[in-house]
């Protein structure tokens, strides 16, 4: 538990390393503040410069690893920022370090790697060099386990998700044990290294810790962790933060199997689930996916802020876990399912024939859980969740239950397992840009002529979140003198990606819907707007485009039909970004260069409006074109 800056050790017994705090000689420091991550606490590390680590904590003890002992460490963390190319970014480090270029002892930590292509190189140190572990990609949630014989040859195992993605050398050595029950630098720092860490340290880990693993044991012949007892930890983390194990399958305590990988063939994808397991201290009562925000699964009355505020109650042993298909999105049904059809529980009843279903089909396993859970869904065009014993949802092997105000009541076990949304779009279709095939592949299409998708907000020009208003907006007649901000911005095919307006700062502002008709031959526009300098309108996906981060191929297409009316930018600040993905990363929203990745827009090279080129971010530096683009303006 973190409050009040002080991050308690669950293990309480001697020997252990205690509390985690921030000492009240530090001369530099900020506590780190209270996150979530599904629905659970974690603490986000946020130090505002990537170089200081002020939000960083320290333990009270030391752990102590002796030559002749093994040990492991698994942490469930999301870093929400790249590391910067001229540095590192500590997750967690102990041993001594504090000296820039001295052994790392034990660390794990994002760093460039050796030739400088990528700043999502986990590296893992012990005792007196630093090993590469892999590419792990930052701005998600991650289980890191690193499994450690302290031997020599392979004597690391590490695993993303549960997957054991690959082994690395290691050196026979002992660590924090040294230098007196007292001193610092032996001491666990989380969030920033041991170099000046009276000061304001170094290495700042940006991005939030939800858990802590320490394990170690005397080294025997085979000296890595029982893989009985790695799977039953992570199943516990995977179901309490719903993440989605890459291999194995779910168990419990006793080892008992609560989901299974063969018996749920198709639908391995976004695992979730709520259970209660004493023994492993796990007692989730709603969870969603890590990787999808369509579902939440719940028992009580609500979904809370908390899990622990939720009210409702699971008995022990009893867990209720959903894999899912993979797909994302809605499509348009062949025929609408018209008001009075019969399935096996009722009638369908809406204001509406029900014209779209989810692509998105869940399967259920059931363990020892009879009573009924709800589903909370984020879509509002979803009217309807259908549980049935077969994939094709036929009628009569269908129950259906209605969502209200977002949320059903249904029953499942393990023959009526499957699981689906239906409902109204008036505004849907099955078009795709250009006529292209629907085959998966289109993760966005925001088109402003669509102003269903549109969430408006009518607000005075030159007060909130339009204070300072620059654009002109033509002769459009509003009321009351008010202007059309867009509050978010919705996919048009419905893959449950918005952008939203979020007040980072006080430079944030809102974007107007624009329909001066020359300009974009006739058709309605989003216009962004700002003063090149302290006010920017800008929105912002948090949840993430892609099914999965850092996909595999690296490969993306990107379309923007734009107007930039700013054909000029100060010396100094020379890019515009049409669209950019990364996270914020200082404190006035809007992060440096390197969070961006990839950014796409145009840079003026000499800071005035001429030699215009197309622009890339990206995490080695931008790449623009080899040939002058023209000037867009």
């Amino acid at each position: 538990m973190y409050n009040n800056g002080v991050w308690t050790n669950r293990i309480t017994t001697a020997g252990t390393v205690g509390n985690f705090t921030q000492p009240s000689s530090w001369s530099t420091k900020t506590p780190p503040a209270k996150g979530i991550m599904n629905f659970n606490n974690s603490v986000q590390f946020r130090p505002q410069w990537q170089e200081d680590a002020i939000t960083r904590m320290i333990s009270d003890n030391m752990i102590g690893i002796a030559a002749d002992e093994a040990f492991s460490i698994i942490i469930i963390y999301n870093a929400t920022l790249p590391t910067p190319s001229w540095d590192a970014a500590n997750i967690l480090n102990f041993g001594r370090t504090d000296d820039w270029d001295a052994p790392y002892n034990i660390s794990y930590r994002y760093a460039q790697n050796t030739n400088s292509t990528t700043n999502s190189t986990l590296y893992a140190g012990w005792t007196t060099d630093s090993r590469q572990l892999g590419v792990v990609p930052y701005n998600t949630m991650q289980m890191l386990t690193v499994d450690n014989n302290n031997t020599s040859t392979n004597g690391i195992r590490w695993y993303l998700a549960g997957a054991q993605s690959g082994t690395a050398n290691t050196q026979n050595g002992s660590a924090n044990s040294a230098g007196g029950t007292d001193n610092q630098n032996y001491k666990i720092v989380v969030g920033g290294s041991h170099w000046a860490l009276a000061g304001s340290s170094s290495r700042s880990f940006t991005g939030d810790i939800a858990e802590i693993i320490i394990l170690k044991r005397k080294r025997a012949s085979n000296s890595f962790m029982d893989a009985d007892d790695l799977q039953k930890i992570h199943s516990y983390l995977a179901i309490k933060y719903g993440i989605s194990l890459a291999a194995g399958n779910y168990v419990n305590s006793a080892g008992t199997q609560v989901w299974t990988r063969g018996g749920n063939t198709g639908y391995t994808s976004n695992i979730f689930g709520i259970g209660r397991d004493i023994a492993s201290g796990l007692y989730q009562k709603q969870s969603r996916s890590a990787n999808s925000g369509l579902t939440t699964l719940f028992t009580g009355d609500k979904v809370t802020t908390l899990n622990s505020q939720n009210t409702g109650s699971i008995n022990d042993g009893s867990f209720v876990m959903l894999g899912s298909n993979g797909l994302e999105g809605a499509e348009l049904l062949g025929a609408a399912i018209t008001n009075g059809t019969q399935y096996k529980n009722d009638k369908i009843s809406a204001p509406n024939d029900l014209n779209i279903q989810s692509k998105t089909i869940y399967k259920a396993q059931v363990t020892n859980y009879t009573d009924m859970v709800n589903l909370a869904v984020n879509m509002s065009e979803y009217l309807y969740v259908m549980v049935s014993s077969d994939e094709n949802f036929i009628p009569a092997n269908t129950n259906i239950y209605p969502i209200t105000n977002g949320t059903a009541e249904v029953s499942l076990d393990n023959t009526c397992k499957y699981i689906r949304y239906a409902g109204y779009s008036k505004a849907y279709s099955n078009a795709m840009p250009g006529g292209i095939a629907d085959d998966g592949k289109l993760r966005l299409w925001l088109n402003a002529e669509n102003e269903s998708s549109l969430a408006i907000d009518y607000v005075n020009p030159g007060s909130g979140a339009l204070a300072g208003y620059t654009g002109a907006y033509g002769s459009t007649v509003l009321p009351s003198g008010a202007l059309p901000a867009v509050r978010e911005w919705n996919d048009f095919m419905r893959n449950n990606a918005k952008y939203e307006y979020l007040s980072f700062s006080s430079a944030a502002r809102m974007p107007v819907l624009y329909k001066k008709p020359m300009e974009t031959n006739y058709h309605p526009s989003v216009q962004f707007w700002g003063d090149n300098s302290s006010i920017n309108a800008y929105l912002v996906n948090e949840k993430g485009l892609m099914s999965k981060p850092n996909p595999t191929d690296k490969k993306q297409t990107l379309i923007i039909v734009s107007n930039n009316n700013d054909p000029r930018r100060p010396s100094g600040d020379d890019r515009t970004w049409f669209m950019a993905f990364g996270t914020v990363g200082n404190s006035n929203g809007f992060g440096n260069t390197a969070s961006l990745s990839p950014g796409y827009g145009i840079k003026h090279p000499d800071g005035g409006n001429t030699n215009v080129y197309a622009a890339i971010n990206t995490n080695a530096g931008d790449a623009t074109a080899t040939s002058q683009r023209g000037n867009p303006f």
